[in-house]
């Protein structure tokens, strides 16, 4: 990896990004960093060194290179707020097209919205540490609007999230139980993110524990 412009946070702050996390899990690598909490899960900052076909490449930011940039909690949310959704764009796509790898590229490609049973795969493009677009500015709102309706999110891994609409056909039991379920299964432990399931309110615009 190229470190040239770590130092630099003139240079460092168009490649700072976040990653969420589940904290508990990671309590030990947050010793020392900076993050935010979100519910069970905790929201870390990196600078982003090469992303290509080889793969991506960061750094996690310490308290001790934020204390040498001589910058804020605030902002290093402010950049990574801004260069996340850029670097690593949301995708979208109903689970079964997914799964065959025919998937649209952004919530306006979502068709068929209203189907009450749909389960909606939410990832980046990368498809790699794709549950961070559940912090993206405004994209959980935006796809409570399209579904007219509040959303069940189920932590599939770290890489990405699964979207139920709430129209009244799901419990949080059952949910949970399948999230526990997969988790156990079939989701190596490096990269489960959590056991619970969320729920984004459509009218408080709130993300809380399901």
């Amino acid at each position: 990896m190229d470190h040239s412009g770590f130092f630099d946070f003139e240079k460092a702050r168009e490649h700072l990004i976040f990653r969420v996390i589940n904290y508990e899990r990671n309590r030990e690598q947050l010793r020392g960093a900076p993050y935010l909490r979100l519910n069970d899960l905790a929201i870390t900052f990196r600078w982003l060194a090469s992303a290509d076909e080889a793969g991506i490449a960061t750094v996690m930011i310490r308290n001790e290179q934020k204390e040498q940039w001589g910058v804020s909690l605030e902002t290093l949310v402010r950049y990574a707020n801004c260069n996340t959704p850029r670097l690593f764009p949301a995708r979208t796509a109903p689970l079964e097209e997914m799964i065959t790898g025919d998937c649209a590229d952004s919530p306006d490609d979502l068709e068929d919205e209203r189907q009450e049973s749909r389960m909606i795969v939410l990832t980046n493009t990368w498809g790699i540490n794709g549950a961070s677009c559940i912090c993206y500015r405004g994209l959980l709102d935006e796809l409570s609007a399209r579904f007219h309706a509040s959303l069940f999110i189920l932590p599939s891994s770290i890489h990405e999230v699964i979207l139920l609409p709430d129209h009244g056909m799901f419990r949080v039991e059952e949910l949970e139980e399948m999230v526990r379920t997969t988790n156990s299964r079939y989701v190596a432990e490096e990269e489960r993110l959590s056991d619970h399931v969320y729920f984004y309110d459509k009218e408080r615009k709130s993300f809380t524990f399901a």
